[in-house]
């Protein structure tokens, strides 16, 4: 974090981080479930990454006489890379059991479907702003927006903007509560805002995908064939939720 100017900072933050999961199984040929297998093995490799860039500059000032205006804005970039990557491998048939699954190529039937993996990624960037003014801590209205864009949408759709909108009116700072002692705080709010959401889609939802889809023959051989299992969804696009909200704080009789 660094402070430039009187009132201005800016600060970046850097985050990484990284979980794996390495998962082994053995069913031996002596047991009931892998009796029927002459032996079961199983490993399998997960692996979560996640990258995180966050850049912000605020500004904080007061002014007038009695310093009795107060501005606090703040502007923002961010970019985030999300990675889910899986590896699974699985046989049967063991003549020599005494590894297990650490010595999973000993198996001597391997099936269709029994080594797969996977791998997905995708990104966000945001653009944000904020902008907080009051004056005698009696009026007050709060400004924002954000610009989102996701790789999990369409191409005609990436990108969202969400602006709110808030005010507050801090009625016992006002002269003719003065004398009403009996309430402590009373302030009036109301407030406006939409939010986006991509949390619960999965990436690749707006794309064409292709399956494999049983075998074809070819020249002697028998290759896998495949088929589209989804449609592209060009117009795929952000969740948006709007909320209004009107409240009434207040604070009686010495703060009970």
């Amino acid at each position: 974090q660094f402070s430039i100017l009187d009132g201005l900072t800016t600060k970046v933050n850097l985050y990484k981080s990284r979980f794996s999961s390495d998962y082994s199984e053995w069913q031996d040929p002596r047991n009931s479930r892998g009796q029927g297998d002459t032996g079961k093995a199983i490993r399998r490799n997960r692996l979560w990454d996640r990258n995180l860039l966050e850049w912000t500059a605020n500004y904080t000032k007061a002014f007038g006489s009695a310093e009795e205006h107060k501005v606090d804005a703040i502007v923002g970039y961010s970019w985030e890379n999300n990675l889910y990557a899986d590896q699974k491998s699985e046989a049967t048939n063991f003549a020599v059991g005494s590894m297990g699954a650490d010595n999973i190529q000993s198996g001597n039937l391997l099936k269709i479907g029994n080594v797969t993996s996977s791998r997905n990624e995708y990104k966000l960037i945001s653009l944000f702003a904020r902008a907080h003014y009051s004056f005698k801590e009696r009026y007050m209205i709060t400004a924002t927006v954000r610009r989102d864009g996701s790789s999990k949408f369409g191409a005609n759709h990436k990108w969202g903007t969400f602006p709110s909108v808030s005010a507050a009116w801090g009625i016992s700072q006002e002269s003719f509560m003065k004398d009403t002692k009996w309430i402590n705080d009373l302030k009036l709010r109301a407030g406006y805002g939409i939010t986006g959401n991509q949390d619960g889609l999965r990436p690749y939802k707006s794309l064409d995908l292709y399956s494999a889809s049983g075998t074809y023959y070819n020249n002697g051989s028998w290759p896998t064939a495949f088929r589209p299992s989804q449609n592209a969804n060009p117009n795929l696009k952000w969740e948006q939720t709007a909320m209004l909200n009107i409240g009434l704080d207040f604070t009686l009789f010495n703060s009970r």
